[in-house]
């Protein structure tokens, strides 16, 4: 049976939820989100630690009351939650199946928002060696093993990563009685919030392990211990009965690929302009699928910026036309967006989100359109953690003269 709808959002985290409820502010008749799990809400279901709905809803509340109140407000606006539903492949440009309890069927819509988020890479994608054993968890997997199955999670615990989900990971740790014996990064210092470092120190008091990695996990039916390599070669081994690994994110781009979506390299989700359009006209994205990873409150907030898009397009008042590329030189990984249209309104929040490769304290960065400066800005790249990059410089772009290139001066 195949169902018809003027919007269908592929997602029901923060992007999502909040893409429909504003689709439905803005008058749209029909919207559905389908969202795979049992639960809409997405990854602050599983985060029991405050911090939530700050930038979007001026709010401080835990993940799960986050996501209970998105969820509750799209669909009370009439926004239709399909929950255990699994967009799996696309029929035309405006069709896809799904898959759920009910059995396999499709979904007609005008216009598509994706909002499918992003992962954590296990240790497999890393490719550290060792066997396959019990006490192995991403951040994800470890909080829905606590939080959701209350599961026995061990009593010694490793941490692979010193970025925001890692001291997530070290709270929902503590939670479950675990003690964790060390953090460890590659890089020389943490990446989090120097509040959050400070917080954990004081109540955690967990060593970290700077310029290291875990080159091999032992055990045979669960964790034993890991191997740790520092910066001169030395090794050491840690006894532990779990594992973390946390960040090294990925974008879930599946779903994009297989509609023909172009994706970036960097992000590894789809490429967009700043209305958050992709190289498909009618297909938006939104929230962590573009820019792996940002917080919940800054993706929701790229959702209003997606509903307005797809309301804009489905009145005619634009279309695919010119678009310039954003090319990045320096230590950064990815922007996001990647293309301009000139005299667009401004992305999400009015900036580019970075995603630094090293620390740099003071970078002078700058935006260039050919031989021309159009804009300078003094940021602090922090590894793992987003750099925002002002947008007002988007007023300033000639489409004549071409490709804009973002670099350290």
């Amino acid at each position: 049976m195949n169902k018809n709808v003027d919007v269908l959002v592929v997602g029901g985290g923060p992007a999502g939820l909040t893409a429909a409820f504003e689709l439905r502010q803005l008058g749209v008749e029909s919207v559905l989100v389908a969202e795979r799990e049992s639960l809409a809400g997405g990854i602050p279901r599983h985060s029991h630690h405050p911090g939530y709905g700050l930038r979007d809803l001026h709010r401080f509340m835990s993940g799960p009351k986050y996501a209970k109140h998105l969820t509750n407000r799209a669909q009370d606006s009439g926004v239709e939650v399909l929950t255990n539903t699994s967009v799996t492949d696309w029929v035309d440009q405006f069709t896809v199946n799904i898959t759920s309890k009910a059995g396999r069927n499709s979904i007609t819509a005008k216009s598509i928002i994706l909002a499918t988020g992003a992962r954590e890479r296990p240790r497999s994608a890393r490719l550290i060696p060792g066997n396959r054993i019990r006490g192995i968890y991403t951040t994800g997997e470890l909080q829905q093993a606590v939080y959701e199955n209350e599961l026995a999670i061990g009593s010694r615990a490793v941490i692979l990563g010193a970025e925001h989900v890692s001291f997530s990971a070290l709270m929902t740790l503590s939670h479950a009685g675990v003690s964790t014996r060390l953090m460890v990064t590659e890089f020389e210092k943490y990446q989090t919030f120097s509040a959050f470092k400070l917080g954990a120190d004081l109540r955690f008091r967990v060593p970290l392990l700077t310029k290291s990695k875990v080159i091999s996990i032992e055990g045979k039916q669960r964790v034993e211990a890991v191997v740790i390599r520092d910066a001169q070669g030395k090794e050491t081994r840690i006894e532990c009965d779990v594992v973390v690994t946390t960040g090294d994110w990925i974008a879930d781009s599946e779903l994009a690929q297989r509609g023909e979506v172009i994706c970036d390299f960097g992000t590894t989700g789809p490429q967009v302009n700043q209305r958050l359009q992709t190289s498909v006209p009618h297909v938006f994205a939104a929230g962590n699928v573009l820019h792996p990873v940002t917080t919940a409150d800054a993706a929701s907030l790229d959702g209003v910026n997606a509903a307005q898009g797809v309301v804009a397009f489905l009145a005619g008042e634009h279309s695919k036309g010119l678009e310039l590329c954003v090319d990045l030189a320096g230590p950064f990984a990815w922007i996001s967006p990647q293309r301009i249209v000139p005299g667009a309104q401004l992305p999400p929040r009015g900036c580019f989100y970075m995603w630094p490769t090293k620390f740099v304290s003071r970078a002078k960065v700058e935006v260039w359109q050919g031989e021309i400066p159009i804009f300078k800005e003094v940021l602090n790249l922090i590894p793992n953690r987003p750099a925002e990059l002002n947008a007002s410089w988007i007023s300033r772009v000639d489409p004549a003269n071409g490709v804009i290139q973002i670099k350290l001066g």
